[in-house]
């Protein structure tokens, strides 16, 4: 069983393994980065970044407060962490309590977190439109090939930007004869590769591929899907069945490369000024960027719940959602309609476009969870609320009592 230790040679590479393992390299990229923002706070108040002390606590406090950030802790905890490593030994109980202490001064008063924004796909329906000659081959070419296929596949599919940029053509199955397509994606977030969760989508304007442009609805899942694999073809003259062109990026850059997370943002953010929509908001005197990598995943839960009327459970689980996060996204959506929702999508809808290997099983197993978690979800706001009603009644049951019980103890005392 431990053969593989049991040379010297053989232990040093187990061991080398290990550690390379301890952190992933998303991971390490955020350690990073806290780093590099603790120094560069700590250079300018003119102090070196270690040792952590209580006074260095409050400096990294004030600079996150005045930069309106909402959390303190991931630098504190980095700077910890750093702390054991360079002294092999804890900062001490003066420095952990401070750490608390700041961690709460800088969130005080921030209020609850803000959601992320979207994309109303109605909004953006008149701009989506493939790319002209001009656009493809003048500009950055590290920018986005088709920025409004993107936007608009990642909405209908509920994609993170990872998930977007790391897809390849292979990933994606179309049907012709059923104009259907299927997109091979992650079952959550930390499975960004290993591909496990299949979605599909009909054509939902039901021209085929023979038919004018223009008789096709702009914001089909089918014909733009259709069209972003096309275009691929044509601009990088490739064949539909080699394998180079079935590893290319599903939303390449106008080089035929892996297109970056910061250009994956640009591209969201290129089709709302298209559209008209301010891709900025201020607040004071801050100016803050919209549309982050997020975007186009809330654009389609936002969609689903507020247009096609589908369910938060069936949002939920199409969308690959573990938790019920999800809720807050489309908490603005008009969810009043989603009781009727199953009329517009059946169980067998939900099992083509869930590509269930057992549909019957498999699917009410998981509904009948997710519907167990809202239950549980409401049965808790209700009792919430029934609490809360009930303290309310007594304080003003105390209320009342008071004058009284101050009559009484007066008269008292009189007598």
């Amino acid at each position: 069983m431990f053969t593989a230790i049991a040379t010297k040679e053989g232990r040093e590479q187990a061991l080398d393994e290990v550690n390379t393992l301890r952190e992933t390299a998303n991971s390490k990229r955020t350690s990073e980065s806290l780093w590099h923002t603790w120094c560069e706070v700590m250079q300018s108040w003119d102090r070196p970044p270690m040792p952590l002390d209580v006074e260095k606590v409050g400096f990294m406090a004030a600079s996150l407060r005045a930069g309106r950030y909402r959390s303190a802790e991931p630098y504190f905890n980095r700077a910890r962490i750093e702390h054991i490593r360079r002294f092999d030994k804890s900062p001490g109980p003066a420095v952990l309590d401070a750490i608390r202490q700041y961690a709460r001064a800088v969130e005080r008063g921030t209020g609850p977190s803000r959601l992320k924004d979207a994309l109303q796909l109605q909004e953006i329906e008149d701009y989506i439109e493939l790319p002209t000659a001009t656009e493809l081959y003048t500009g950055d070419m590290q920018e986005a090939l088709w920025p409004a296929g993107l936007v608009v596949l990642g909405s209908w599919w509920m994609t993170r930007s990872i998930e977007a940029t790391a897809a390849r053509v292979r990933h994606v199955t179309v049907n012709e004869a059923k104009t259907t397509v299927a997109w091979c994606l992650p079952a959550s977030k930390t499975d960004t590769k290993a591909l496990s969760a299949t979605r599909t989508h009909r054509c939902h304007c039901g021209a085929d591929q023979s038919s004018a442009q223009a008789h096709r609805h702009k914001n089909c899942p089918y014909h733009v899907m259709y069209d972003n694999i096309q275009l691929i073809a044509k601009v990088f003259s490739m064949n539909l069945q080699d394998e180079a062109f079935l590893d290319m990026p599903l939303f390449p850059t106008k080089s035929g490369l892996v297109l970056s997370h910061a250009a994956s943002v640009r591209a969201i953010r290129a089709v709302a000024v298209k559209a008209g929509i301010p891709t900025t908001r201020t607040i004071d005197t801050t100016v803050l960027e919209k549309f982050g990598e997020h975007a186009p995943r809330v654009s389609g839960a936002q969609f689903f719940a507020a247009v096609l009327s589908w369910e938060l459970y069936l949002i939920q689980l199409y969308g690959r959602w573990g938790s019920l996060a999800v809720a807050r996204y489309v908490q603005d959506a008009p969810l009043a309609r989603a009781s009727s929702a199953s009329k517009g999508v059946s169980i067998e809808d939900v099992m083509e476009m869930l590509k269930l290997t057992n549909p019957d099983e498999d699917i009410r197993k998981e509904i009948n969870a997710i519907k167990r978690q809202l239950a549980e979800q409401r049965d808790e706001i209700s009792f919430q609320a029934i609490t809360d009603k009930a303290q309310a009644e007594t304080r003003l049951a105390l209320t009342r009592q008071q004058p009284r019980d101050e009559t009484h103890e007066a008269n008292h005392r009189r007598c």
